[in-house]
C-alpha cells in the first residue's frame, strides 16, 4: 500500500560470487513485486524464498518477478550463473578475443598465455581458489584476473589470439 515504508537489504560479492541475498525489512506483511534483472549473458537463474526453491524460468535479459506477500525477514537467494566467455574485438580480428567473465574483462599477467581455442573457455581455463582468478589448464603459473584489479605500472595483457 502508498506510504508503507519497505526496505531491502541486500548481501553479494557480485560479480565475485553468483549469489546475492536480498532481506525483507517491514514493519508488517506487505504484497509487492519484487523485480531483479537477468543479464543477457546469463542462464540458468534460479530464485528461493525463504530456502524454498521458486519453479520459475527466468529469461536472459528481461526481470525476473517474485510476486508474494512479504513478511518482514523474508529471504530472497538469487543465483545469476556467470559463464566465462570470449569476445572477438571486432569484425576484422574475429580471432583476437578479450576472456570476460559475466560482465568482468579479465586480463592475464605476463606469463599468463592461455592455450586458447575456439572453444568454449572453460574447457581451456579454470577458475584457482580464493579471489576470482583463473589460470589456463595445465599452467603452473600466470594468472586471468579482472581488470578492475590491475594496479598501476603492472604488464598484463587483454587480448590474446585463438589457435585455429
Amino acid at each position: 500500500k502508498e506510504g508503507e515504508e519497505i526496505k531491502l537489504e541486500q548481501a553479494t560479492g557480485f560479480p565475485e560470487s553468483e549469489m546475492t541475498t536480498l532481506t525483507v525489512r517491514a514493519k508488517k506483511p506487505v504484497a509487492f513485486n519484487l523485480k531483479f534483472r537477468v543479464p543477457m549473458w546469463s542462464r540458468g537463474a534460479t530464485v528461493e524464498v525463504n530456502s524454498e526453491k521458486l519453479d520459475s524460468s527466468y529469461t536472459p535479459g528481461k526481470w525476473g518477478v517474485i510476486q508474494r506477500t512479504w513478511k518482514p525477514g523474508d529471504r530472497v537467494a538469487i543465483r545469476i550463473p556467470i559463464p566465462l566467455t570470449q569476445v572477438a574485438i571486432d569484425q576484422q580480428h574475429p580471432h583476437r578475443v578479450a576472456l570476460m567473465y559475466g560482465p568482468v574483462v579479465l586480463v592475464g599477467e605476463r606469463d599468463a598465455l592461455p592455450a586458447a581455442t575456439q572453444a568454449d573457455p572453460a574447457t581451456w581455463m579454470t577458475r584457482i581458489e580464493g579471489p576470482l582468478e583463473f589460470r589456463g589448464r595445465g599452467q603452473a603459473k600466470g594468472r586471468f584476473y579482472p581488470f578492475y584489479r590491475a594496479e598501476y605500472g603492472t604488464f598484463y595483457r587483454m587480448y590474446f589470439d585463438l589457435k585455429v
